[in-house]
């Protein structure tokens, strides 16, 4: 059997023995205009100014100094150009990161995630080391390289994309859609940024 938490808006399967059927639910959202209302009411809200200085710029910056470094080489800073004004100078520190991991050429995709050196963070074996990987290491490494020059961020977990039935208009959204991006808060709301290539 399955049971939808409310709370966090999730599916969970209640039996895990038989992890090896398929689970298949039908999901049902508002038509467009209701849709963008509640997305704007529920997501895109004004998050606590505790939050932004708390849950959501915490970074293991003494576990992890190398992601610090390279955060800030990626975005051209220097330790005394810290701290950001949340604005233009956020934003353009905010892309170059982006577009550091999604396309300076160094990364590259693969469902693969083996780990070459056990004795460090998976992120950074991922950035220092393999430098190959899927959407959820792109995701975390975003997160951790801009939280660690202190813009706030947060990991979104769900779907891009699907399949469109064109004669009832019904999308078929299935596993192989799963995705992991990232958002960050400057210019006073949060920025969906995607930095898989």
């Amino acid at each position: 059997g399955y049971f939808f938490d409310g709370v966090y808006s999730t599916l969970f399967r209640q039996n895990k023995r038989n992890l090896s059927s398929r689970m298949i639910y039908d999901a049902y959202s508002p038509k467009y205009k209701m849709a963008q209302i509640f997305y704007v009411e529920r997501y895109m809200d004004l998050p606590r100014k505790s939050d932004l200085n708390g849950i959501f710029i915490q970074f293991p910056e003494s576990r992890l100094p190398r992601v610090r470094q390279l955060a800030l080489d990626a975005a051209n800073l220097k330790e005394n150009d810290l701290p950001l004004d949340y604005g233009a100078e956020t934003e353009i520190a905010v892309q170059r990161i982006v577009l550091h991991l999604r396309d300076s050429g160094q990364y590259s995709y693969s469902l693969s995630a083996e780990i070459i050196d056990p004795n460090i963070d998976p992120v950074e074996d991922f950035l220092f080391n393999r430098q190959r990987g899927h959407c959820e290491y792109y995701a975390s490494s975003l997160a951790l390289m801009l939280r660690s020059i202190g813009v706030p961020t947060r990991i979104v977990n769900g779907y891009k994309g699907g399949d469109v039935d064109e004669s009832s208009g019904i999308w078929h959204v299935q596993q192989r859609h799963a995705h992991a991006w990232g958002e960050a808060f400057y210019g006073n709301r949060w920025h969906t940024l995607d930095a898989t290539p």
